[in-house]
This record gives C-alpha cells, sequence and structure tokens, in this order.
C-alpha cells in the first residue's frame, strides 16, 4: 500500500484560516508559518531580532537537520508582525509563551492552528504543516516556470532564487485586502458588519 499524498490547502481555504483568528498574535503567528515556510518548532522559537526588514529576510535558528537558514520575508507579512509588534512589544521571543521569558510552546501553536481551522469551517484534516506544505507548493509553481534552456547552473540559481523572491514577496497578496483593507481594524480585530 502506497503513501498518502498530503492534503494541499487552496487558497481560499489558506485565507479562511489565516484570518479566523479574533487574536492578532494567532493571526501573525500562522501568517509567518505560511508566508515563510516554518515548521511549528521553527515558528515557536523565533526571537524579535530574526526578523530582518531591511534585508526583507527571516533567520531560523536550529530549524531540521539542526541547521540555520534565512527565508524571505513577505511585505505584507512584514506589515503584520510590526501592527502585532506595536501592539504586544515582545521582548526576546517573537511569539511568548505563557511567560515572556519562554517561548510558545509547540503544541499552543497546534492549539492555534486547529482552532483556526474550527473557525473558518474547514472539515479536512489538515494540520500547521499544511500551511507550510501550501506555501512550498506556491512558491514551487513559481520556480517551476524556469526555461528549459537554461541549462547552465550558476543561470538555474540564479532564476529559482529571484523566483523565490518573487513568489514569496507575493505569497501573501491575496491577503493584502482582508488584513489592509477594512476587515480589520486598527487594534486587529474584525470590525462589526
Amino acid at each position: 500500500m502506497g503513501q498518502k499524498l498530503p492534503l494541499i490547502l487552496s487558497q481560499e481555504e489558506v485565507a479562511r484560516i489565516l484570518t479566523a483568528p479574533p487574536h492578532l498574535k494567532s493571526r501573525a503567528l500562522l501568517m509567518t508559518i505560511y508566508a515563510a515556510g516554518l515548521r511549528r518548532s521553527e515558528v515557536a522559537r523565533l526571537q524579535v531580532h530574526d526578523i530582518d526588514s531591511a534585508r526583507m529576510t527571516i533567520t531560523v535558528h536550529q530549524g531540521k537537520g539542526q541547521r540555520d537558514r534565512v527565508v524571505m520575508l513577505s511585505p505584507v507579512l512584514l506589515d503584520t508582525l510590526r501592527q502585532y509588534w506595536r501592539h504586544t512589544k515582545p521582548k526576546k521571543w517573537l511569539f511568548p509563551g505563557v511567560t515572556p521569558d519562554q517561548p510558545i510552546s509547540g503544541n499552543d501553536v497546534f492549539v492555534v492552528f486547529h482552532n483556526a481551522v474550527r473557525r473558518a469551517g474547514i472539515t479536512k484534516q489538515v494540520c500547521s504543516h499544511s500551511l507550510r506544505k501550501a506555501s512550498s507548493c506556491r512558491v514551487g509553481m513559481a520556480i517551476c516556470i524556469a526555461p528549459e534552456s537554461t541549462n547552465h547552473i550558476t543561470g538555474i540559481r540564479t532564476m529559482v532564487a529571484s523566483e523565490s523572491a518573487l513568489a514569496a514577496n507575493g505569497q501573501l497578496g491575496f491577503l493584502s485586502d482582508a488584513f489592509r483593507g477594512g476587515a480589520m481594524n486598527r487594534r486587529g480585530s474584525k470590525r462589526k458588519s
């Protein structure tokens, strides 16, 4: 019996999940998983200084295989993180846990995601890794646009890097209306209709 293919969330389902949480911290956390393609443990251990708005990058420390890596920072995610930072002013951990000197736990990230899925009315059996998979699928589609004639390895790396940057910058573009255009007020809560 073969291995099951992972469930991939549609763009509409991702938007519903990312806008479902009533709290700005939860929305920012889920948006970071999606936009940066992070694992639960990676987003939980992000520190405030890992966000580099000048270079538009996020530094992930001790990810899978205990390796550090740098991922692209979407402008929409940066706007949301800035709003979140102004509202909560985290000191060390970007997403602190119950006590501010500790990061949020992986289990708490799990609960935040499943509460958002429930509020969004998604009935698929998904987990926070599904956001990461949806993210990598969209970046992967942008990277696959490479011309067949580009056989030189340096050209391929340059193209992949530039396509990745374009995909990361456009990753949350479909959400910009929901977060900027009035569905959310300045405090990050939904306006009453």
